[in-house]
């Protein structure tokens, strides 16, 4: 099976660091030679994308990213690739990108859904009120990830039209399409899904393929770092100085984290000031198919479980998903109005655009 890992963060952080250990698990000493593609949001809606065939610890293109390029991010998605479907080319390597309501969406998968593999010429598996007659989404290559891709956006797309929908719907409809596919016999469905610079989802139904003995699922931890200077925030701040180092699994590479001493202070609303900021703790939520360092965190993600991360958190129940939107972040168009969530109908507010 392939290897997925994803970024979300609170602030535009270096990657250098997590797609160092990512690139060993491509072709060194393993299975997953098979091509390596990364994906991130810079600047906005754009997306930069890198890809290469060759096998991602010995790809040039992937030692420039790790070595020299050092690019930062609010939003990744990464993808080695171990072949089960298709040939080994550009076009059958994740992540998959395509343009739904004038947002990037951004796809990448983990697992064996035998529904969408071989599929004929001129035959399309539909998933909720998608239609055969009004299909835009198509594969461009032979996977069954690509094939599964385009069928959640033909779904969504069927299901809200023109209408640019909350994240609670979204959630809710994406948990609903993903019970359609994993009901299905040897069904092994692990994805990554980012929608724009903010929002990422990750879905988790794990397991192994015969006579493989390796368990496929998916893992996440959020961590703190340091990153550039805030002033206030409404977490518990360190008081005394600390240090965390971080060694990468099974590679001699490792970091230091300095945690400098602070002094607070509360306003009247209770939010903590650094008096001596001279930088802030950026929460960054990493998600990967096994944990990528020995910290003490890292939580398997339940069968079925549906996360949605925003600014390193992760998020699944309503009110969370509302109050994000009602705050003016999830799904962001310049094309397609945004639809009031249930906290801003209930309220009379606009949502923040």
């Amino acid at each position: 099976m392939c290897q997925l890992l994803a970024i979300n963060a609170d602030t535009p952080t270096s990657i250098s660091f997590t797609f160092r250990k990512f690139c060993q698990r491509g072709g060194c000493g393993d299975v997953h030679k098979d091509g390596w593609g990364l994906c991130f949001y810079e600047g906005g809606g754009g997306i930069r994308s890198f890809y290469d065939t060759a096998a991602c610890c010995r790809s040039p293109l992937a030692a420039f990213l790790k070595d020299n390029f050092s690019p930062k991010t609010s939003n990744m998605v990464a993808h080695i690739r171990y072949m089960t479907r298709g040939d080994v080319s550009i076009e059958n390597l994740h992540p998959f990108v395509r343009e739904l309501w004038g947002i990037t969406f951004c796809f990448a998968h983990n697992g064996d859904v035998p529904l969408f593999s071989h599929i004929q010429k001129n035959r399309h598996i539909l998933l909720g009120k998608a239609s055969a007659d009004n299909l835009v989404y198509h594969e461009v290559g032979d996977t069954d990830s690509e094939a599964v891709f385009c069928a959640i956006l033909n779904a969504l797309r069927a299901e809200f039209h023109d209408e640019l929908p909350t994240l609670h719907q979204l959630h809710d409809f994406l948990a609903q399409i993903c019970e359609e596919i994993v009901t299905h016999k040897d069904v092994i469905f692990n994805f990554i899904l980012s929608c724009g610079p903010n929002t990422l989802f990750a879905y988790s139904w794990p397991g192994r393929k015969p006579p493989s003995t390796t368990w496929n699922g998916l893992y996440y931890l959020v961590r703190q770092e340091v990153s550039p200077s805030i002033a206030t925030v409404t977490a518990a701040m360190p008081s005394t100085p600390s240090v965390h180092s971080l060694k990468l699994e099974d590679e001699d590479y490792e970091i230091d984290y300095h945690f400098p001493p602070l002094t607070t202070s509360k306003n009247d609303e209770n939010t903590t000031t650094i008096n001596n900021p001279p930088e802030h703790l950026n929460r960054i939520a990493i998600v990967a198919t096994k944990p990528l360092t020995d910290e003490v965190g890292w939580i398997e993600m339940k069968p079925r479980e549906l996360l949605m991360f925003d600014r390193g958190v992760p998020y699944s129940t309503s009110t969370e998903l509302d109050t994000i939107d009602c705050e003016g972040r999830g799904l962001l168009s310049k094309c397609f109005p945004k639809a009031a969530c249930l906290v801003c109908k209930a309220s009379s507010r606009t949502p923040i655009h």
